[in-house]
Parts: structure tokens; C-alpha cells; sequence
């Protein structure tokens, strides 16, 4: 059985894209709920992997994130309707395990993790950490 993939959206508050797609990441964080939230994460201080916002990654990679991306920015399409076009899309096993969790579950409207909440969440619990930094500390 796979795990579920990280997927990260990098953004800014001062960009506009990023502030019309926080949107739609309010809904995935309420589809996610609070014991998934290390899959969903926000980060507004990290640098983007591909030189503009809003990004994404998923597992890191930023291809498949921009996949993501491209499919989440259909907001003329109800959201559980992007997120099984990106499944069907899309061969990684992670991947669909995420977004199969948004398609299973109900909104909840608990928010998703920031990259603080997530690294903090790993500080001392002997869990395997994916080793995101980027310079910041998070102690």
C-alpha cells in the first residue's frame, strides 16, 4: 500500500495569484482534516522550485506540483472534480493516495499544516523527517 505524498503549496501574501488560489487551498485543507494535514502543507516563506508563485510540489518534485497546480486552478470546476481529473492524470501511487483522501473525505474546516507545524511535528518523536529547511529555524 502506498503512502500518501506531501503536497506543498508555496505562495506569497503580497502575490495575487497566491491570494485568489488560498482560496481553493482552504477547501483541500477542510477536505483533509486535521490527522492528514502532513500531506497538505502551506508554505509562505519558502522559495519557489520553479521561479514563480504560486508553486507546488508533490514528493518534492516540481512537476508533478505543477500538474497539481494546473488542475487546482480550475475554479470554474467543483473541487472534487479537479481532484479526480489530476488522479486520473497521474500514474504516482502517492500521489492518488492524497488525492484519494480529499475525494473520501468531508469538509471539516480544520486548517492544514504549515511548515513549521509539520517539521515541529516531527522534533523528537524519532520520526523519519523529509529534511526541509531552506535556512529557516523552526526551534
Amino acid at each position: 500500500m502506498p503512502t500518501p505524498a506531501r503536497i506543498k503549496f508555496i505562495g506569497r501574501d503580497w502575490c495575487g495569484h497566491c491570494t485568489n488560489f488560498k482560496k481553493t487551498w482552504s477547501q483541500i485543507s477542510a477536505l483533509a482534516g486535521a490527522g492528514n494535514k502532513k500531506y497538505f502543507v502551506a508554505d509562505m516563506r519558502g522559495p519557489s522550485p520553479v521561479g514563480y508563485f504560486p508553486s507546488f510540489t508533490v514528493d518534492g518534485n516540481p512537476d508533478l506540483g505543477e500538474d497539481f497546480g494546473r488542475y487546482m486552478r480550475e475554479y470554474e470546476t467543483p473541487l472534487k472534480d479537479r481532484v479526480r481529473k489530476a488522479m486520473n492524470a497521474t500514474s504516482h501511487s502517492g500521489y492518488k493516495k492524497s488525492l484519494q483522501m480529499l475525494l473520501d473525505s468531508s469538509p471539516s474546516g480544520n486548517p492544514t499544516a504549515s511548515v513549521s507545524d509539520f517539521i515541529g511535528s516531527e522534533v523528537g518523536t524519532g520520526a523519519q523527517s523529509y529534511g526541509y529547511s531552506y535556512g529557516y529555524d523552526y526551534q
